[in-house]
């Protein structure tokens, strides 16, 4: 079972990957023909110009998963988890459908994960200052 501080410690380099890849794929998008322009644009949307723009998000949401899947492929076989993360041969893809999460999933729990870290840190200092302090002696 993963422990608070390797989850708290595997969070920021997965949120930093999910930036990294939402570049790449940024990048891939204006490379490949039909997926960086908004098939919506214009003074009327029409029905077939919604549908078209779907499967251009599908076509998106895809190739966000597969640049994740490499990312966290070349991650890991760099090194940059820390010592204790699971990695497996499954790794890659596991780690890779959070990158493709992207910066909407990753922000919420950084957010919360730094206001538990608060928490337990204002804990420890009420505790701290409710423990009766012995006189050290003096020579």
């Amino acid at each position: 079972m993963l422990d608070f501080d390797l989850i708290s410690s595997i969070a920021p380099i997965l949120a930093a990957l999910a930036a990294a890849n939402e570049r790449l794929v940024e990048a891939l998008k204006s490379m490949i023909p039909g997926l960086g322009v908004d098939p919506r644009m214009g003074s009327t949307i029409t029905q077939t110009q919604e549908e078209k723009n779907s499967t251009r998000e599908g076509w998106i949401g895809l190739l966000s998963i597969a640049t994740g899947i490499l990312t966290a492929w070349l991650a890991i076989g760099a090194e940059a988890f820390p010592k204790g993360t699971p990695v497996n041969s499954w790794s890659p893809f596991l780690y890779g459908l959070l990158i493709a999460g992207g910066s909407r999933l990753w922000n919420p729990i950084i957010e919360y994960i730094n206001a538990i870290k608060k928490s337990k840190n204002e804990a420890a200092a009420q505790q701290r200052a409710q423990t009766p302090r012995t006189p050290t002696p003096q020579a």
